[in-house]
Formats: structure tokens, sequence, C-alpha cells
């Protein structure tokens, strides 16, 4: 069973539209003001992602600074960091394809798929990241695998956007979406409070 069939996840992902906000930022004083803004909105889920050299140290900031927020780490790619990530108390762990060798019994794991020979190597965790969703028409492919796949709830990542998230939600095969639209950039790569607090009034 997956970790996110949890049902405090579930509740706590309902309260935050169904939206789990992606962050890409080495800046980590920034990401404290972003996630400090989006908690006072009743979110209550963020993936952290692993694409900057202080990664793993920010992700033990963030776990202190917010130690009762559900944080996941995201672009996790071996079994290794899967392991030093635990002893910081990571709450789920996400994949941009399948860890192999690793057990399914690991309640906090979200795989990427994108096939259905991927989606059946992974189809116990009942719930998967389904990436990268922009190479696809995701609405027309999320209703072809409703089909072979009825119980298979699907997150997808990667294009997921401020002006397509909602039809994308409607699916019932949908869990919820996950994006970096919530997190937007000026052009000198800071932080944008300002169209972050425009993007929550279109929610």
């Amino acid at each position: 069973m997956s970790y996110f069939l949890d049902k405090k996840f579930t509740k706590k992902l309902d309260e935050g539209r169904r939206i789990i906000p992606l962050i890409d930022h080495d800046n980590i004083n920034e990401v404290i003001e972003y996630i400090e803004l989006l908690t006072s909105h009743k979110f209550s889920i963020f993936e952290y992602t692993l694409r900057h050299q202080d990664s793993i140290d920010h992700i033990k900031i963030l776990r202190k600074k917010f130690p009762h927020i559900i944080l996941g780490a995201g672009s996790v790619k071996d079994k290794k960091t899967i392991a030093i990530l635990d002893k910081k108390k990571i709450n789920f762990f996400v994949s941009p394809g399948i860890i192999q060798n690793l057990s399914l019994l690991k309640k906090n794991y979200l795989p990427g798929v994108l096939t259905p020979s991927e989606i059946i190597n992974v189809q116990k965790l009942k719930i998967l990241k389904l990436f990268p969703a922009n190479v696809l028409n995701i609405s027309e492919y999320l209703k072809t695998l409703k089909g072979p796949f009825p119980e298979i709830k699907f997150i997808p990542t990667g294009g997921v956007n401020i002006n397509n998230f909602s039809e994308i939600l409607s699916h019932e095969n949908v869990f919820a979406v996950a994006g970096s639209f919530m997190f937007p950039k000026h052009k000198n790569k800071s932080l944008d409070l300002k169209k972050t607090t425009k993007i929550l009034t279109q929610l």
C-alpha cells in the first residue's frame, strides 16, 4: 500500500486543493518565505527536489523549521539517497522513474511512470506519478489508461500549469497534480512572491 493512500495524507491534500507544490530552488531563505506563505493558505504538502548541491542540507533545515508539514524529496534516483533522507524524517520520496530493487512495501515511495509496462511493474502502489506529462495529450492518455488500469490513480507532473491543472484534476483517475507553476520566479531566478499570491487567488 502506498503512503499516498494514508487517510491523513488524503485529508491534507484535499485541504491543499489536490496540488503538491514542487520546489526547485537553491535559495533556502526564499523557500522558507514561500512555504510560510502557502501554509497560511492551508497548503500542507510540499515536494523539494534534489537538483542542487545543497538540497539535502536544505531539506534538513526545512524539516526543522516546519515540523508539521508533509515534506517530500523529489528527483530521487537511488536507494542510497533514500537511506540518507530516511534519517531526516522525510515523509515521502518521488523519483522520475522506477528505482530498481526497491521494496514496494516502502509506504512512502512515489515512482514516476509513463508507459503501461512501467505501470504494471509498480501497480501494487495504487497511486503513481505520471511523468513527464507534457509529452502527452494528457487528457486523452488519462482516459485511455482508465480502461486497463481502473484501480490506479495518477499524480501528473511536468507541464502542469495554471491554465490546465483544473482540467487535469477533473479526471477520475487523477489523485492530485504536482508542479512548479506554484513557484514562479523572476528573470534573475529569484522567487516572485507577488505572482505566487496572485496564483493563490486563482485556485
